[in-house]
């Protein structure tokens, strides 16, 4: 980031705190889990998604956990997905199980509400 960059920020926000990223982590006796973030692309030079990324992993370590799971790509290895792009720049290693599972405790309610989402657009 340039000088310049870093003087318009300190002109627009100040002395405030500014969110860059967030995330949600789950810790596991077995294994840290990532399961999803977000970030403002107006802060995308700072990096902050892979900043939390490598916090997380280097927390793993402190607490022993032996493994840290990134979660969430779709199975398309064509190079187009950029999530997995993210994520392999981490240095891990894809491990492919088997499909979903979705349950529903309320196999009714979900089905009336997905007709009537379907109904309205909205699916």
């Amino acid at each position: 980031m340039r000088k310049k960059d870093a003087k318009e920020y300190i002109e627009k926000y100040g002395d405030q705190d500014v969110i860059l990223a967030g995330s949600l982590f789950v810790y596991m006796p077995q294994e840290s889990t990532y399961l999803f973030s977000g970030s403002y692309t107006e802060f995308n030079k700072f990096y902050a998604p892979a900043v939390l990324q490598e916090y997380m992993m280097l927390e793993t370590i402190k607490r022993g956990i032996p493994r840290y799971n990134f979660l969430g790509i779709q199975g398309i290895f064509d190079g187009s997905d950029g999530v997995l792009r993210f994520k392999q720049n981490f240095n891990g290693y894809i491990v492919r199980k088997m499909g979903t599972f979705r349950y529903y405790p309320s196999p009714l309610k979900y089905k009336m509400i997905s007709l009537i989402k379907k109904l309205l657009g909205r699916s």
